[in-house]
């Protein structure tokens, strides 16, 4: 039985909450369900691009998340409507279209997102009619801006109804921009291509959300007005933590 929600995640939104975001690579139910448990975050997002989440996994993973009142979100790995109706039949609280470049990308997006005449969904009674509190329209819907077309097109991106916000991702941008990948970016071209974005979302009343690698970057962009901050990674947490390990061992053994 999924733990009803107050609000759903458009809602929290539009009322101007910021939610604390997890990322997971790893698609794997008990995980997720853990993330989840915590309290610590408002969301868990499920990377179908990068990560190994298929569409079995996804499905498993949004039950265990949603089962403590956790918001579900998944970073689609294209634009792909067949995907995109599946993880609504799920019942997703929210998606995330990577490499947006363009309004017509975004309005695809959007498309595929609702039911005839707005939209061109099908109809799946799959575990979506189980959730008496889920609506299509309540469903949060990003697009990544993260390449050379994408912020060059993002005022259009940004006017696209149906639309909840735009998510930086720094890492393509960084590359697009010509300085590498990275988190937590401070260089100037970076801090003008964001400013950039930025300025589309206040324009069209839009949410903007972002990847932090850590706390305390991740509360500046919040009290930049950044509603949906990813702060945690598993892979890199799973990592940083192996490191710390290994070094208090070493030292350990070496006292």
């Amino acid at each position: 039985m999924t733990m009803p929600k107050l609000k759903q995640l458009s809602e929290q939104f539009t009322e101007g909450a910021i939610i604390n975001n997890a990322w997971l690579t790893m698609g794997d139910a008990y995980l997720a369900e853990i993330v989840a448990s915590g309290g610590c975050f408002d969301s868990v997002t499920l990377d179908l691009q990068h990560g190994l989440v298929d569409q079995e996994s996804a499905c498993a993973c949004i039950r265990a998340i949603q089962s403590f009142g956790t918001y579900a979100f998944v970073r689609l790995p294209k634009l792909d409507p067949a995907l995109i109706g599946l993880l609504l039949d799920f019942g997703i609280d929210g998606l995330i279209l990577p490499q947006t470049n363009s309004a017509e990308d975004a309005e695809r997006f959007v498309e595929a997102c609702f039911y005839p005449p707005r939209g061109a969904r099908s109809h799946g009674p799959n575990r979506l009619n189980l959730l008496v509190d889920r609506t299509p329209e309540g469903v949060a819907l990003f697009c990544m801006i993260e390449t050379m077309q994408g912020l060059e097109s993002v005022g259009g991106i940004a006017e696209v109804d149906g639309l909840t916000g735009l998510f930086i991702g720094p890492g393509d941008l960084g590359i697009a921009l010509g300085l590498g990948p990275g988190q937590d970016r401070s260089e100037p071209v970076y801090l003008e291509a964001k400013a950039a974005i930025q300025a589309a979302v206040v324009a069209n009343a839009k949410v903007i959300g972002i990847h932090a690698n850590t706390t305390e970057f991740a509360l500046k962009m919040a009290a930049e007005g950044f509603q949906l901050v990813t702060t945690w990674v598993d892979s890199l947490a799973v990592q940083k933590s192996i490191n710390a390990a290994g070094e208090k061992w070493r030292q350990g053994r070496s006292g």
